[in-house]
């Protein structure tokens, strides 16, 4: 069977504060904020940071373009301004980032810049993401032999349910 490689991920979801006009608020998450974001989960042993920009041109595609004839969209938009996702090797990597006083003198200063924190204007999940598909190979099902995925295809059915457990 193959072995899906899998990852502890974090997702925020932000607000940009209402001053701010939609360019000053991505440009200075980009441009400001990541950098100095970037070597601090490094040094945690991240191994994905990506930034989400929603900006309100995306959400108007989603909202309006893609969903006629439909009268509503198949899932409601998100309020939000965009999507911090950080990978972690474990749970560990995850809490000595946070509890790294870095991101007490640093990070959270710089966030109260460009976010907005309010009640309901952040959000935080987290869990195992597992590659499904990677590079167009699909690593799930009856596909390939160790470690060794194929193009195309229908999924089996069935699959492991074990990250459902604590043990990661």
């Amino acid at each position: 069977m193959t072995s899906v490689p899998q990852v502890i991920r974090v997702i925020c979801y932000l607000s940009k504060r209402a001053e701010l006009s939609d360019e000053e608020f991505y440009n200075y998450w980009e441009n400001k904020h990541a950098p100095l974001v970037a070597p601090w989960l490094v040094k945690h042993g991240v191994v994905g940071y990506e930034q989400v920009h929603t900006t309100p041109y995306q959400r108007n595609i989603y909202e309006n373009l893609l969903v006629p004839p439909l009268e509503a969209p198949p899932f409601p938009t998100m309020p939000y301004s965009g999507w911090a996702i950080m990978d972690f090797k474990s749970v560990e990597t995850m809490r000595n980032a946070f509890l790294d006083p870095y991101y007490a003198s640093t990070i959270g200063p710089d966030e109260d810049r460009f976010l907005d924190k309010s009640a309901g204007k952040l959000g935080v999940t987290m869990g195992i993401a597992k590659k499904m598909v990677i590079d167009g190979k699909v690593l799930v099902g009856n596909f390939g032999t160790e470690g060794e995925g194929k193009e195309g295809g229908e999924l089996a059915e069935g699959g492991s349910d074990n990250y459902l457990s604590n043990a990661a």
